[in-house]
């Protein structure tokens, strides 16, 4: 068993993106399949320079990166609890 980067994508279900009123701050946040959210954020100095779907990839990609420690703590508990 280990923690795949399909078997995180399944098990996302939603996304939303807010840019914050700054306009420069974009806001993404991941539903997961359990309920759960996860929220990435990405920022320019700039507001001039803002670019929405630039913000967007790199607030999707922060919150997907979030994700791995987190099933890798379910992982690692689903194991400990099979050997009990």
């Amino acid at each position: 068993m280990k923690v795949t980067l399909e078997g995180i994508k399944a098990k996302i279900k939603g996304e939303t993106y807010l840019v914050l009123p700054d306009g420069r701050t974009t806001l993404c946040i991941l539903d997961m399949e359990n309920g759960y959210t996860i929220k990435g954020l990405a920022a320019c100095v700039d507001p001039a320079e803002f670019d929405e779907t630039i913000g967007r990839k790199i607030a999707f990609d922060d919150a997907f990166r979030q994700i791995w420690p987190l099933e890798g703590y379910l992982l690692a508990e689903q194991i400990f609890r099979s050997k009990a």
